[in-house]
C-alpha cells in the first residue's frame, strides 16, 4: 500500500483482511489519516485499486483501516505478453 496525498510516502506493506465491490479492509503497521488516498495491490485479484481511508482504528501494535474504492484497475504484465497495457496514442 502506499499513500499518494495528503504527501507521498513510501510503500508499506499492509495484510488484507477483507475486500468487496467498495471496500477494502487492510491492517496496516502505520497509522493513516482518515481521507488519504491510497493505492494498493490485490496480489489475489491482480489488479490495483485507488481508494480513500475511511476509519482508522488501532488494533494493538497494528491500525484496521478501512479504504473506499474509487477506481481499480489490472496489473500490468511483463514486456510481450498478451496483456500488456500500453498508452494510447
Amino acid at each position: 500500500m502506499r499513500a499518494l496525498s495528503p504527501q507521498a510516502q513510501e510503500r508499506s506493506d499492509v495484510k488484507i483482511l477483507a475486500v468487496s465491490k467498495e471496500r477494502v479492509e487492510v491492517l496496516s503497521p502505520i497509522p493513516i489519516l482518515v481521507g488519504t488516498l491510497l493505492q494498493l495491490h490485490l496480489p489475489a485479484e491482480n489488479r490495483f485499486v485507488l481508494g480513500e481511508a475511511q476509519y482508522c482504528d488501532a488494533t494493538g501494535a497494528s491500525f484496521q483501516v478501512g479504504i473506499e474504492i474509487e477506481d481499480s484497475y489490472p496489473r500490468p504484465q511483463a514486456e510481450g505478453s498478451p496483456w500488456v497495457i500500453s498508452p494510447k496514442c
